[in-house]
């Protein structure tokens, strides 16, 4: 019925099957870029949203020493990389009206676009140019209930707009990059 002998055997076959398999195994670097510092410039507000552009700036500036992969240089011929980013839109537009007055609306949708360009300092050349990027939130509200009117919901929704589009950022500067391995 069990044979201590023959699960012995079982074990020792799988565990050198195993053990084998994983000894050829390596893990390809797929998180470096082909570059280690970066400048970021001024953000360029095109589209004249509402003074999102300093915050906006401090978020990616944020999420970029957060993530310890690149530093960020003081000077852009210093650095690697120069990333230039302009806010091509902003529009707020009406989702739901108000059963009791067609006037009167209870949610907007905000959206934001963004382009983002990265230079290489040492291939004079753009790695990505002008890829659009963009993000947008509903915002509810209910104009007879609410004392808080729709410019100032708009206004403390923005953070959030531009801390899901500097996080988007610094994922497509960050994506995996073709290197060549050794």
């Amino acid at each position: 019925m069990y044979n201590p002998t023959v699960f012995t055997v079982i074990l020792t076959l799988f565990w050198t099957f195993v053990s084998s398999s994983c000894s050829h195994y390596s893990v390809i670097p797929t998180n470096t870029a082909p570059f280690k510092t970066i400048y970021v410039h001024t953000i360029s507000n095109q589209d004249f949203a509402p003074n999102i552009h300093t915050l906006f700036q401090n978020q990616i500036r944020q999420s970029i020493l957060r993530d310890n992969r690149l530093t960020i240089a003081k000077n852009p011929l210093e650095a690697d990389t120069q990333l230039y980013l302009t806010i091509e839109d902003y529009s707020r537009k009406v989702s739901t009206r108000s059963s009791v007055d067609a006037g009167r609306f209870n949610s907007l949708s905000l959206q934001l676009t963004v382009s983002v360009s990265l230079y290489d300092n040492q291939t004079d050349s753009y790695l990505l140019n002008n890829v659009s990027l963009n993000s947008s939130i509903p915002v509810f509200f209910d104009a007879l209930k609410n004392t808080i009117n729709h410019r100032e919901i708009e206004y403390y929704t923005l953070p959030t707009i531009t801390k899901d589009l500097s996080q988007d950022i610094l994922e497509l500067i960050l994506s995996d990059w073709s290197i060549s391995v050794d």
